[in-house]
């Protein structure tokens, strides 16, 4: 009987341990997925809020470029947009692994994020520099008094472009809290 009672105690201890080291496990990895979680939510909200403050910048910028074009000035102003500077690693990863999902449940959400962020690329950067540039080159001739007046339109419509998506960035940031 003592052999019985020692057997069963050692098989009791042995199941135990098991079961307290697979809730030990699991309990970890949960409490590492909620501060990744945490900590992904986090970056994400920061990065917003990088790129909400860059669109700013080239609002900024877009204003003085629109007084030097209203002014005839554009031989004095000497602008870079930088406008592929937006970080955007932690969208791109939480867009990939699904996991974005979590904050933006509306049909149109993630179609406004892409609109409001895919168009910062090294490519319309050059393009819109371009632009400025031509647009410099051409100022004080005639097709300057031909071409003003769509100039400043274009000006005035990508500074509309640039608040719809601070805008949206700023929505987004309150979604994500």
């Amino acid at each position: 009987m003592d052999n019985f009672i020692r057997g069963f105690g050692i098989v009791v201890g042995v199941i135990t341990g098991v079961i307290a080291g697979t809730l030990v496990t699991v309990s970890i990895g949960y409490i590492e997925k909620w501060k990744n979680q945490k900590q992904r939510k986090e970056n994400l909200k920061f990065e917003f809020e990088f790129n909400i403050d860059q669109i700013k910048s080239f609002k900024a910028e877009l204003k003085n470029y629109l007084d030097a074009t209203t002014g005839d000035a554009l031989q004095t102003y000497f602008p870079y947009f930088a406008l592929s500077k937006l970080i955007l690693p932690t969208v791109q990863s939480m867009y990939a692994d699904g996991s974005l999902y979590k904050f933006f449940t509306e049909p149109n959400d993630l179609v406004k994020l892409q609109k409001a962020l895919n168009k910062y690329t090294p490519e319309w950067e050059a393009d819109f520099n371009k632009k400025i540039k031509d647009n410099t080159e051409i100022c004080g001739t005639e097709q300057w008094a031909i071409d003003k007046p769509e100039i400043v339109a274009n000006i005035r419509f990508l500074d509309g472009c640039f608040q719809e998506d601070i805008d949206t960035l700023e929505a987004f940031i309150k979604k994500v809290q």
